[in-house]
């Protein structure tokens, strides 16, 4: 969708875009090229690049195959497969909604304690903490907040325009 010049995703759009990071931090993961996914997967480089482009939502057989070769739980990416799957399809999927909240609320909370982590490092090293700490810090806790998520312990919640 085009707001002005600038360009806003649609909701559908975002849920694939989801799914399509996913799928590329998994290929990253391995360490593997397109070719060797190819061979792996038996899943024509073509179709693969297909995939982590988000042209085309993958069958799960070929997402369970990149997470084994990832070492990483199928589970984690199922809900934005189901809701990716189900937009493509033009119907809701079946508990994707809650799946989908679930699966970004744990995401959020992966990314908030890290985030403290490294804030806390800082703290401890005596340095200043980088304003793009600070920032992914708020980030963190507003995304937490709008999904209804506690935020990690030790992250703060202030609204970016810096109103309590």
């Amino acid at each position: 969708m085009l707001l002005g010049s600038m360009y806003v995703p649609c909701m559908g759009e975002i849920v694939t875009e989801l799914l399509v990071d996913k799928l590329r931090a998994l290929r990253d993961r391995s360490g593997r090229s397109l070719r060797e996914l190819q061979a792996a997967t038996y899943v024509s480089d073509s179709s693969l690049s297909r995939y982590l482009s988000g042209q085309c939502v993958p069958p799960w057989t070929v997402v369970v195959t990149l997470c084994e070769l990832a070492d990483v739980d199928s589970a984690e990416l199922r809900p934005a497969w189901l809701a990716a799957r189900a937009e493509r399809h033009g119907r809701p999927a079946k508990n994707a909604s809650a799946d989908l909240h679930a699966a970004l609320s744990r995401d959020i909370s992966t990314i908030s304690e890290g985030v403290v982590r490294a804030i806390q490092s800082m703290l401890e090293l005596g340095g200043p903490v980088p304003d793009y700490l600070v920032a992914a810090q708020r980030a963190a806790a507003d995304a937490a907040r709008l999904l209804n998520t506690p935020p990690a312990k030790g992250l703060r919640w202030q609204p970016m325009d810096g109103s309590t």
